[in-house]
């Protein structure tokens, strides 16, 4: 976990990545989501200022992933939001947003990050697959077995 010092020095550069109604923990620096191995999520890039009043990003924000095998990171054309993807592995893996909080011809990047985990799936279905067929071993008759109670004719 982060030092509360850095959560607030890192709160301080105000970019924050939302999404809807997924969150499983939250801190001041990054938030965590999980996903089924056939789950996405759009997150959305909220940047915020010292005091956390609405700030402005010059230009796309880029979009990465820490373990694109487990995560794959669709971002919107214009870059403020973007649908991660889990791949189907089980796993974890970071998802950042970078831009540039500069609106002048000075670049100063300004970054948040998601924590995506995808955990073994759930079984949802059992296919009882048959072996070869063979037959059955004789059994000796049992004196009182069901062959002894039949009807004689």
């Amino acid at each position: 976990m982060l030092s509360s010092a850095f959560a607030k020095r890192f709160a301080s550069f105000g970019l924050a990545l939302l999404f809807p109604l997924l969150v499983v923990s939250e801190a001041a620096a990054q938030r965590t989501v999980v996903l089924q191995d056939d789950e996405q999520v759009r997150a959305v890039i909220q940047a915020k200022g010292s005091r956390g009043r609405p700030a402005v990003l010059d230009g796309a924000p880029q979009w990465t992933t820490s373990a694109p095998t487990i995560l794959a990171v669709d971002p919107e054309p214009d870059g403020m939001a973007a649908v991660i993807r889990a791949l189907g592995p089980e796993g974890e893996g970071d998802v950042t947003a970078i831009g540039d909080s500069d609106p002048g011809p000075g670049v100063v990047p300004v970054t948040g990050t998601l924590h995506v985990q995808v955990p073994a799936p759930m079984a949802r279905d059992l296919d009882l697959i048959p072996d070869a067929v063979s037959k059955q071993p004789l059994v000796p008759e049992v004196p009182g077995g069901p062959a002894a109670r039949r009807p004689r004719r």
